[in-house]
């Protein structure tokens, strides 16, 4: 399902950030159109108002302090989403290059605004907005500029690390946001409030365990906190960071809270170092990892990468049969779920095979994470990584075509990329994906199939990517598998043959004949 943020209504809501207006002014150029809320107490009533300007039956929604991509309005996205869904791009922070939903654009439903009540509407506890159906892009739609003053700088660090520490435990990756928050920014102008706005409340919370951690939504109290913890000259303000790191430090026994990075370190880490970083040290997958191969021709690098990360990693190779190779892979685990890795999948440096969402006494669920397709580039489940339930995939059927389908009547997109599916490495292995791809969509034989949806993707196939490497052959085995598959549309033991890695390349042969 095609998404572009072009197709709804654009409100920017600021409120007194000092960069706003050459924000807004820079917004327009990008959409002419987008209209403007401004000075608006309170977060909930503020987005209410917003909706009020909708034309649509969503809103996109851009903070104050984002400076937005030139290419937002012009990049379509392939994700599956409902109308109850709230759609969040990430936000580059430009302090300590942070990239995630923190203050990115978001795409409202304009029904969902209406109804909720969170921040000064909500419950006392309330200090940011309840989310039940949420799907987190990784694409970047806008620069944060969180810096502009002193005052903008320090609260947004002060205000963040709040929401992400409320937690007693707090997840692995949200973990790392607040460490460079905590560390990150000395070089940029007014980045060092924001370093230690975020260690003041991480202070107050973890040491003085503070109990009025709500008040991040009242901005007068902010304004005040600001101004009575700020009375030191600018040049004593790196030591307050420091000595406010060194007490985290002791009472909270955490040996990773240093002194704030400076100059080119930091410059460095915020560069070079994605967010979320690599997995932390020792840190260790909840569910086993099996790679799975069939002597793809860059399997072994493939399987390093994983392995150099991830030392656990199981590897299963030469197996006949996609059902049966993965049904060998679930009895080599002993966990409840277990990730599978396809020969041809890149991982990215940003996927940490972190999934906590699996509740106990669930019903066996297939997850399947989004894949980018190298020649056409379509992003969804294709070539992605999976996370199955282990009892349920040994015990599956062999008999339908697509594997995934076979295990459970329960699954779950996953709206997070996990890998390039470089499937690309020469000229058969091209023909086949595309093949055996196309021969699926065609026939439709992939259940809870949306048809729309599916047609789109199909036409894609057939018909982009020529100029990428093995294009040409991608697209031909794309055509091909789309004319096999609505041929035999009806014939399960026809279909069934594109999981037969012989009879495919017999195919293949036929036609360079």
């Amino acid at each position: 399902m095609r998404f572009n943020p072009s197709d709804y209504t654009t409100v920017f809501l600021s409120y007194d950030e000092p960069n706003c207006e050459e924000n807004y002014q820079h917004l327009l150029t990008l959409n002419p159109n987008a209209l403007r809320v401004h000075g608006v107490e309170g977060s909930d009533t503020a987005h209410k108002e917003c909706a009020k300007l909708a034309t649509t039956d969503r809103v996109v929604i851009i903070d104050g302090d984002n400076w937005v991509r030139d290419d937002f309005y012009t990049t379509d996205i392939d994700i599956e989403y409902s109308d109850e869904d709230v759609i969040s791009y990430a936000g580059y922070n430009i302090v300590n290059g942070t990239s995630y939903g923190n203050g990115g654009i978001k795409c409202w439903p304009v029904k969902h605004i209406i109804e909720m009540r969170t921040h000064e509407n909500g419950d006392d506890d309330s200090i940011d907005f309840v989310l039940n159906k949420y799907i987190e892009l990784n694409n970047i739609g806008s620069d944060l500029h969180i810096n502009a003053s002193p005052l903008q700088a320090w609260r947004a660090g002060f205000r963040e690390v709040i929401k992400l520490t409320r937690d007693d435990n707090i997840d692995w990756r949200n973990y790392d946001r607040i460490w460079r928050w905590m560390h990150i920014g000395e070089d940029i102008e007014n980045g060092l409030y924001a370093v230690y706005g975020a260690r003041l409340a991480y202070f107050m919370l973890k040491v003085n365990y503070w109990d009025g951690s709500n008040n991040v939504k009242n901005f007068s109290f902010l304004d005040k906190l600001f101004e009575h913890m700020t009375n030191v000259m600018p040049g004593t303000l790196l030591e307050e960071v420091n000595v406010l790191g060194i007490l985290i430090k002791e009472k909270t026994n955490d040996n990773n809270i240093g002194i704030a990075l400076q100059g080119w370190v930091c410059s460095d880490y915020r560069t070079r170092i994605t967010n979320p970083t690599r997995s932390p040290v020792n840190y260790t997958p909840k569910y086993d990892i099996v790679f799975i191969h069939n002597n793809e021709p860059e399997a072994e690098e493939n399987f390093n990468k994983v392995k150099e990360r991830f030392p656990r990693t199981k590897v299963l190779s030469g197996v006949q049969g996609i059902h049966n190779a993965h049904i060998r892979a679930a009895k080599m685990c002993q966990t409840d779920y277990f990730w599978v890795v396809d020969g041809d999948a890149i991982i990215h440096d940003d996927f940490n095979f972190v999934y906590n969402d699996v509740k106990f006494y669930e019903q066996p669920t297939v997850r399947v994470f989004r894949s980018i397709n190298p020649v056409n580039k379509l992003v969804y489940g294709h070539g992605g990584i999976k996370l199955l339930p282990r009892l349920a995939t040994m015990r599956m059927s062999t008999d339908k075509v697509d594997m995934t389908t076979s295990i459970s009547t329960l699954y779950e997109p996953v709206h997070i990329i996990s890998n390039i599916h470089k499937f690309n490495t020469d000229e058969f292995s091209s023909w086949r994906t595309a093949f055996r791809e196309c021969v699926k969509l065609s026939s439709q034989v992939i259940d809870r199939q949306q048809s729309s949806e599916t047609l789109d993707r199909l036409f894609t196939w057939c018909s982009v990517g020529a100029e990428e490497q093995y294009g040409r052959e991608t697209i031909r085995g794309a055509l091909m598998g789309k004319l096999y598959g609505e041929a035999n549309k009806n014939d399960n033991e026809k279909l069934k043959l594109i999981n037969n890695y012989e009879w495919l390349h017999d195919e293949y042969t036929k036609q360079l004949q």
